[in-house]
């Protein structure tokens, strides 16, 4: 199996993973404190990611000197989450997923401000596409159908705030190792809605819910590692789109499961903010931009952003050892003057691999 085929291979699978979560806290968000869903979301979760830690020996990438950008990284994920899973407690559980992808839109709009990014016409429409979309999605069909609207609030609320964090991922991702990142931010979730667990806890029913609240936080942790492997194998322009499959994924469980009925609006508006999405990936693609490869589903950083090594090795090196990622046709080759926090793209030096062997000027 080609690397592009093994990379489509795990992307559906993380997508996948990821909607049997959402399936997950749908049934929990109807019954169980949010509080105590985060807990468990984000406890369970650990189990994979150490699992990555050990077999690859990777503990060194959890050093930091940015306890700050952490912090401040988790501290918005998690509040992002829990309103996310309130939100499932209202909306049908595609109307939930789709409002998840309002998220890139508003980090287009929050990158200026922020990051100083020059945003062009493109992108722009391509807000102004999305902010159709999401008018679209949040119109009920029921005028007096409050809960959707309670729902959708939340929902938006959840995006915006992912769309924070991302921000904040991308001003760390010239220090930060991001599987340090993912561990970070699962810690701190853990320590949070641990300390307020006492205060909302309610034992679960049955060996089934037991079963529910674990499978919601080892989905959420497989699904972080397979759209790791995903873009280890292929590059973001080709991975990033298949995200959106979330959506059908969603309409499919909502509709067997829950026996939701996606409505024409929201199908509509869900078609409208998956197509902002995509001219927002295509521009950045096009302008060869660095691309936050965040996963809407987790509010995760999915790929190695900048690692923690020697001077003397190669990005290309480190991939290969570490990431087991194949060399690409242009390798990486760090600057051993960088000592800077300058942002990645700036502190590296790109250079034509050698067509006889793998060695780098």
């Amino acid at each position: 199996m080609s690397g592009i085929h093994k990379a489509i291979s795990y992307a559906i699978a993380s997508v996948v993973a990821f909607a049997m979560m959402s399936v997950c806290i749908k049934i929990l968000s109807e019954h169980y404190p949010v509080v105590q869903i985060v807990f468990f979301r984000s406890i369970f979760a650990f189990l994979p990611i150490m699992y990555m830690l050990q077999k690859h020996h990777l503990w060194r990438s959890l050093k930091t000197t940015n306890i700050s950008g952490h912090l401040s990284r988790s501290l918005i994920g998690v509040f992002s989450m829990a309103l996310n899973f309130a939100a499932f407690a209202y909306l049908p559980l595609a109307d939930a997923t789709a409002i998840q992808f309002v998220a890139p839109i508003a980090l287009t709009m929050l990158s200026v401000p922020l990051l100083d990014e020059r945003v062009g016409p493109w992108r722009w429409s391509a807000v102004l596409i999305g902010f159709v979309g999401v008018v679209i999605m949040t119109s009920p069909t029921a005028p007096d159908n409050d809960s959707a609207y309670v729902g959708m609030a939340l929902g938006l609320c959840a995006a915006i705030l992912a769309a924070l964090a991302m921000i904040i991922v991308k001003k760390m991702s010239a220090t930060e190792n991001s599987l340090a990142i993912v561990f970070y931010f699962t810690l701190i979730s853990v320590v949070l809605s641990g300390a307020f667990l006492p205060l909302y806890w309610q034992a679960p029913e049955s060996l089934f819910i037991w079963g529910v609240f674990i499978a919601a936080g080892v989905l959420g942790g497989l699904g972080q590692i397979l759209t790791t492997r995903s873009y280890q194998h292929a590059d973001a322009a080709i991975i990033s789109p298949f995200n959106y499959l979330s959506i059908i994924f969603a309409m499919i469980f909502g509709f067997t499961i829950f026996g939701d009925i996606p409505s024409l609006m929201m199908i509509l508006g869900s078609f409208i903010v998956v197509a902002s999405g995509l001219i927002i990936l295509y521009r950045e693609v096009i302008r060869d931009q660095f691309i936050t490869r965040v996963n809407p589903m987790s509010m995760q950083p999915v790929t190695p952003l900048k690692d923690d090594i020697d001077d003397t090795m190669t990005a290309a090196e480190v991939a290969r050892s570490e990431y087991e990622i194949p060399l690409p046709e242009k390798a990486y080759a760090v600057k051993k003057s960088n000592t800077s926090s300058e942002p990645l793209s700036e502190t590296i030096d790109i250079v034509e691999e050698k067509n006889d062997k793998n060695t780098l000027d």
